[in-house]
């Protein structure tokens, strides 16, 4: 084994496995997009008005949710978090 195959438990024991550095490169983007979209939370908390921010933030942690659902990795967390009821609740609020 090299060291650009090095994997761990965590980063093999999932539906969609990754080695370790890709793994990490994954890990590592979105914690630093979080970050970000996190600033532009709180710019947004003291100039609300700012056009380009308005939905910056929440936009951004719901396409990374979308992304996450879409790798496949998070499936168990997702059905845990997300209950039928919670979705349903979602569906009926927004008379779908």
């Amino acid at each position: 084994m090299t060291l650009l195959d090095f994997s761990t438990t965590h980063t093999l024991d999932t539906a969609e496995p990754q080695n370790y550095w890709r793994h990490m490169r994954i890990a590592l983007w979105g914690s630093l997009r979080l970050l970000a979209l996190g600033v532009g939370g709180i710019w947004h908390a003291f100039f609300p008005e700012h056009r380009r921010l308005q939905f910056w933030s929440s936009s951004g942690v719901i396409r990374m949710y979308r992304e996450l659902e879409l790798i496949g990795r998070h499936d168990d967390e997702i059905e845990e978090i997300f209950s039928a009821e919670r979705r349903a609740y979602i569906s009926q609020r927004r008379g779908k």
